[in-house]
């Protein structure tokens, strides 16, 4: 067999040879082939799609109504696909999915109520106690809790202990309440933020039935009590601590940006600390309600109305109480009406309740430092004053201002310039070296796409395509015919080294490939003894 380059001619004739061979099929070989190649593309369509077709695993089970809802939302709003079974109180999301969602849920409070789902639960016999499957669900509970919890990022390990006590339809009173434990085992150099804290908190006392989340005690690997019943957590503490830093911060930003402006920039320097009271109150007060004159309003609740008349004949009785003598009875008719009236009223009242949100500001200190040696004209009572009006500071409610002027350290330029020089040459070095990289990796691109576009493809072909000539040549003979001299290779001239001319006779063949396989042909006949 020769290897031939692929072009054209070579496509037209292979779809030659393929549309000869189809037409040599009956119409039943043709109908069972169009049905084989279209049963295989369905196939392999389907196969494609049930590949690719996401794994879906429990999410949350016995969900209320209202917390399924709200959790199909959240992940309505964070474009997760989701299905529900179990009449919405289960919902199932793609398995790669499944630990992110339950932490991103967790941190904002859901679900209230409902159980993590199991990815695999240990089946029992059809003798297993009640009490034996009472702990196989345990188990299988603490363990998917642990595997969620290590799925937040800085966290190596977790181990989650759950105390569910028997619960009795029998029992007076109060029955012990369901608790938790969690140890976790941090990466070197990690902190549990307060979001964190709260996360596998809300995310225990949520996944485990009758929990409530004051009675979930977190603990990490160095012994640290991030979270235990009737204390504040640690997570708590933290975003406290980090409330007020932020804002410190804030506020002597805001007060070195005011003085940049006055003395210049650099030439001041601002320590804020700020007292933040985080308890909630609450202050409820009644009152009178009153119009726009300032009288109560009131309105008839009751009113009442009784008459009474009398009716006789002579003088109606008189005289004095007591007195020995009786009083002078009189002549005549005598007529006498008594009318009494009693109306209640209802005075208005107002009840307001005022709860004030944590973190108000008790007392604020504020330390300023002016740079002595800088030539400014603003004076330091001048700094005081405008210190104490952007800070917004009274000294009625302990707040105190400290200003005072100061030399500053001068720094190091030479130091200074030589690091920024190393800095710069240090970066120039990073970004040459990428630059060549790129250009390197560009070049043998282009290289390797030059070399392929040069080397001639071939495809094999049998000997027996190619066309033999209508009689066997002769280089000796002298009288041939035009067409007969297209089939005589052009003469070539070997010398050199064996080397140097298998070379050139590889060179030749890939050159002239037609000429060579006609000429091997033609050997090959004459070899045989079948001359044509």
């Amino acid at each position: 067999m020769a290897l031939l380059p692929l072009n054209l001619e070579t496509l037209a004739s292979a779809r030659g040879r393929a549309t000869s061979a189809l037409s040599g099929f009956t119409l039943g070989q043709k109908v069972t082939t169009v049905l084989a190649v279209i049963v295989t593309i369905v196939a392999g369509v389907v196969f494609m799609r049930y590949e690719s077709r996401p794994n879906f695993q429990p999410l949350f089970t016995n969900l209320q109504s209202s917390d399924s809802g709200a959790v199909v939302a959240q992940l309505n709003s964070a474009k997760i696909p989701y299905k529900l079974s179990d009449g919405g109180a289960t919902i199932l999301v793609p398995a790669a999915s499944v630990d992110k969602e339950r932490v991103s849920l967790a941190e904002q409070g859901l679900p209230n109520s409902g159980t993590v789902g199991f990815t695999s639960l240990e089946k029992g016999g059809f003798t297993t106690s009640q009490f034996v499957q009472q702990v196989e669900y345990q188990q299988a509970l603490e363990q998917q809790l642990a595997q969620t919890i290590e799925s937040i990022q800085g966290i190596q390990a977790a181990q989650v202990d759950l105390v569910v006590p028997a619960q009795s339809d029998f029992a007076i009173g109060n029955q012990p309440a369901t608790t938790a434990s969690i140890l976790v085992a941090l990466y070197p150099g990690v902190e549990l933020t307060a979001g964190q804290v709260q996360a596998i908190v809300h995310l225990t006392a949520s996944a485990t039935p009758n929990l409530s989340a004051s009675d979930v005690t977190l603990v990490d690997n160095h012994g640290n009590v991030l979270s235990s019943p009737g204390e504040t957590s640690l997570g708590n503490e933290t975003a406290q601590a980090q409330q007020s830093t932020a804002y410190d911060n804030q506020l002597s930003s805001s007060i070195e940006n005011l003085l940049s402006r006055v003395v210049g920039v650099g030439n001041s320097t601002v320590q804020v600390h700020a007292l933040l009271n985080f308890d909630q109150q609450s202050t409820t007060t009644q009152g009178l309600q009153t119009n726009s004159q300032g009288q109560p309003i009131t309105a008839s609740t009751n009113q009442t109305t009784s008459s009474q008349t009398y009716t006789g004949t002579g003088s109606p009785p008189s005289g004095v109480i007591g007195a020995s003598q009786p009083p002078p009875s009189g002549s005549g008719n005598y007529n006498s009406t008594s009318t009494n009236s009693q109306v209640t009223n209802a005075v208005g009242q107002v009840t307001k309740t005022v709860k004030q949100a944590p973190g108000q500001v008790e007392k604020t200190s504020v330390a300023v430092i002016l740079n002595s040696d800088a030539k400014t004209k603003a004076t330091v009572a001048q700094v005081q004053s405008l210190v104490t009006a952007a800070a917004g500071l009274n000294t009625a409610n302990g707040d105190s201002l400290v200003v005072t002027e100061l030399p500053f350290a001068k720094p190091n330029t030479a130091q200074a310039s030589a690091m920024t020089a190393a800095a710069a040459r240090r970066q120039m070095i990073e970004h040459a070296a990428e630059a060549a990289v790129l250009i390197l990796l560009l070049l043998a691109m282009l290289f390797l796409a030059m070399r392929s576009a040069r080397r001639p493809v071939y495809h094999e072909i049998q000997v027996s395509d190619v066309p033999r000539p209508s009689r066997m040549l002769s280089f000796e003979d002298g009288a041939l015919t035009a067409g007969e001299q297209s089939f005589v290779p052009s003469p070539v001239t070997l010398t050199g080294a064996p080397e140097a001319v298998l070379s050139q006779v590889n060179a030749h063949v890939g050159q002239h490939p037609g000429e060579v396989a006609r000429l091997l042909r033609s050997w090959a006949d004459e070899r045989n003894g079948n001359p044509a």
